[in-house]
């Protein structure tokens, strides 16, 4: 069921309804009532949240103004007929709802009473691609940061004190905002970096190699140079690194270490020459940004912080989820890449059959750990891994309609492969070989269980948000809208 925050973040009534304004505050009010912005938002999200929930509690108005959402079963009152049983309960969610929108439309009104109300053109474009520069930066570097499309969105919430855990949104963590987004504020990213780390060292059990790791990580980004990009040339850029890793990598000798016959190497390679710069940015995008169907979103804040915190910020960000030493776009952990001199993990099976001069680090962290253009290597390596890892576990019979969905050009549905088997291995495995063994007529995500599920439906969701996000900054027709 849909709640008050998810409407008011989406800027929808429902998915078929949607709202294309954002308001600004000026100054005065800013400074005259500098608490009001947060008192208006909680004001919106209140009499929407009393609005789509009674609105979807309700058989006939879940109908008229939500059709695609699952509606309530009709309720029999006791000494009412099944009619007049209805025609009361709409009346009684019909008051309710109204209450709600009254809240709503009258905070909507209050926020531009005495000020200039600015409209965010939907089809406003993204910002022109910039080539990388390379700043010297240092700890005490506060910026004044243009938000852009982001202003008015909500990051919802991280520093307030006393917030639940379950409430905090690593949005705000990244962006330096917290709530409604301004049109600009001053943030220092290597504030937000470590507030990030402090958050990591929290969790309860975090490891020694975590501890050891963070101050060389924070140092490195405080003090160190920081390569401003956008999002557009780094696709462009992954896109490059990859092939030149796939011409790379000594196949024949990969294949028969790993026992794969002719038809089976050709098949990994087959999948692997596929891989582009987008899918493997969409699948990092899953692993470390929240919103679960905000693809385009997802992709603006991505972009928004590389241009101003640095490629090196999202690739120093720790992971909020565990207790390792994981860190950056992909998360990596020691379980993805590694190389302790027993033997090789993940990537490092793949890395190992590179010539010296192309191979990657071993290792997250610490002076010798991944560096920031080395990320999205390791995640392609990896995604090799996991191919060889699939491929090897099926039968002849499988092996063909694989064959035939990466002739189809069912990339997109490996895509959801790679990233939940990023997120854990053997699940996704086990769904990709029924998925498989019933010939793939049906996409892979009907395939995906338990917590596999909602990680298919973000990957799908960052993959087609980055391609609306890339293919409006290259000038062609299309609207800015969630997807």
């Amino acid at each position: 069921m849909a709640s008050g925050v998810d409407f008011y973040e989406s800027i929808n009534f429902t998915k078929d309804i949607k709202m294309s304004s954002t308001l600004k505050l000026n100054n005065f009010w800013d400074v005259k009532f500098p608490d009001a912005q947060e008192v208006l938002h909680k004001a919106k999200v209140f009499g929407a949240s009393v609005f789509v929930k009674t609105v979807l509690a309700s058989p006939v108005l879940s109908n008229i103004f939500a059709p695609n959402e699952p509606s309530a079963k009709p309720i029999v009152l006791n000494g009412f007929s099944k009619k007049h049983s209805q025609l009361y309960q709409t009346l009684f969610y019909g008051s309710l709802s109204l209450v709600g929108m009254i809240f709503f439309v009258g905070s909507e009104a209050s926020t531009s009473a005495g000020n200039t109300a600015v409209i965010i053109d939907s089809e406003q474009m993204a910002p022109k691609r910039i080539r990388y520069e390379v700043i010297e930066t240092g700890s005490a570097v506060m910026k004044q940061v243009d938000f852009g499309s982001l202003a008015g969105r909500n990051m919802g919430k991280w520093i307030t004190p006393r917030i639940k855990d379950e409430h905090r949104n690593p949005n705000a963590l990244y962006s330096g905002v917290e709530q409604v987004t301004p049109e600009s504020a001053s943030v220092n990213y290597c504030t937000q970096m470590k507030l990030a780390w402090k958050s990591k060292m929290a969790i309860h059990g975090v490891t020694g190699a975590t501890k050891k790791a963070l101050p060389y990580i924070e140092d490195q980004y405080c003090n160190g140079t920081r390569t401003l990009t956008d999002l557009s040339t780094y696709v462009g850029d992954v896109d490059e690194r990859v092939k030149v890793l796939y011409n790379n990598i000594d196949w024949p000798g990969f294949c028969a270490t790993k026992k794969l016959s002719t038809e089976k190497c050709n098949l990994v390679k087959q999948i692997a020459v596929k891989v582009r710069g987008e899918h493997i940015v969409a699948y990092g995008m899953t692993e470390l940004l929240p919103a679960q169907t905000h693809g385009l979103f997802n992709a603006r804040l991505l972009d928004h912080n590389m241009r101003n915190a640095g490629l090196e910020f999202w690739m120093s960000v720790p992971a909020l989820g565990d207790t390792l030493a994981s860190k950056g776009l992909y998360q990596f952990t020691s379980h993805a890449i590694g190389h302790d001199g027993k033997g090789r993990a993940g990537a490092s099976e793949v890395n190992a059959f590179l010539p010296k001069e192309y191979r990657i680090s071993d290792s997250v962290v610490g002076p010798l750990g991944l560096k920031p253009i080395e990320h999205d290597q390791a995640a392609y390596l990896f995604i090799i891994y996991n191919i060889r890892g699939l491929i090897n576990g099926i039968d002849d019979k499988q092996l063909s309609v694989l064959d035939a969905v990466i002739a189809e050009d069912r990339m997109d549905e490996m895509v959801e492969f790679f990233a939940t088997s990023h997120h854990a291995p053997r699940g996704p495995l086990k769904s990709a070989q029924k998925w498989l063994s019933a010939g793939a007529k049906k996409p892979f995500k009907d395939y995906l269980k338990a917590r596999f599920i909602p990680y298919g439906l973000k990957t799908r969701h960052n993959l087609a948000g980055l391609r609306q996000f890339l293919t409006l900054e290259k000038g062609k027709d299309g609207k800015l809208s969630d997807v």
